[in-house]
């Protein structure tokens, strides 16, 4: 289905908390009661500075929340923004992750950098109900343990599910481990493959690389699902800067099941 619809009305919305994980990398809460799914982005519209899509982090009773990093004149003139500011916003677009298919499964998620900003909600919702998988195993990678998203979520998660944060730098922080992500796969008990379901967020090296790794193990591509978020550029399906052969991630993305995603990459 398309989303692609620049004629959707913008809204105004209050931040009603900002958070700083990193001088570059923020989030900001908004009051909201939209029909949201995991996976979706958002157009923010700052007037007299511009328009961007973003990733939606997480969202619950009465609010959105939304991650970005601070590149560009519209998301430098974000940051600039304090709790009570208004911020204008379009309805949520593209695919989301499909839940029921990961429900009563065992559920690994594996997110890059800011790609963990595209599955914090996914996480969080699966903590708050971790009755509806059969389990959860978590591997996040970072540069290094400064450049770290979520930092206290990631804790609270550690109680519930197996999770792993990684820094290629290592850290003096023993909650983080040191290498890449791809080097801590083997962690993940696979002997019920027809049980496993694959979430991969990252750069195009890590999704082909993860996704190499578990069709290697033995899992189809039809048990793996990948996240584009960093290709989402405009969100209007006019400036082609995400377009993937025939589709544009912002059209019919940024979620893509992962045999679909090999067939539509340049």
């Amino acid at each position: 289905m398309s989303s692609c619809n620049t004629a959707i009305k913008i809204t105004p919305y209050e931040i009603i908390d900002v958070t700083k994980h990193t001088d570059l990398e923020w989030s900001f809460r908004v009051r909201s009661d939209m029909a949201i799914q995991y996976g979706q982005y958002i157009d923010l519209v700052l007037p007299m500075y511009g328009e961007v899509p973003i990733a939606i982090s997480d969202f619950g009773n009465g609010y959105l929340e939304i991650m970005g990093s601070k590149h560009g004149c519209t998301m430098e003139a974000l940051f600039e923004k304090k709790i009570g500011d208004q911020v204008w916003l379009r309805k949520p677009k593209g695919s989301g992750y499909p839940l029921s298919k990961f429900n009563d499964k065992h559920l690994v998620v594996i997110a890059q950098g800011t790609g963990v900003g595209a599955v914090k909600g996914l996480i969080s919702h699966y903590c708050r109900e971790p009755y509806l998988l059969k389990h959860m195993d978590i591997i996040l990678g970072f540069h290094n343990d400064k450049e770290a998203l979520f930092k206290d979520e990631m804790r609270a998660w550690n109680n519930c599910v197996n999770l792993i944060a990684t820094t290629d730098i290592p850290s003096e922080d023993e909650f983080f481990e040191s290498g890449l992500v791809t080097e801590y796969l083997d962690t993940v008990d696979i002997r019920e493959k027809k049980d496993l379901r694959v979430v991969i967020v990252g750069s195009p090296v890590v999704i082909r690389s993860v996704g190499q790794i578990f069709t290697e193990l033995g899992l189809t591509k039809q048990q793996i699902w990948v996240c584009y978020e960093r290709r989402v550029s405009s969100g209007n399906c006019q400036c082609e800067h995400c377009r993937v052969t025939r589709p544009f991630c912002c059209q019919y993305g940024p979620v893509f099941r992962y045999d679909k995603a090999l067939t539509m990459e340049r």
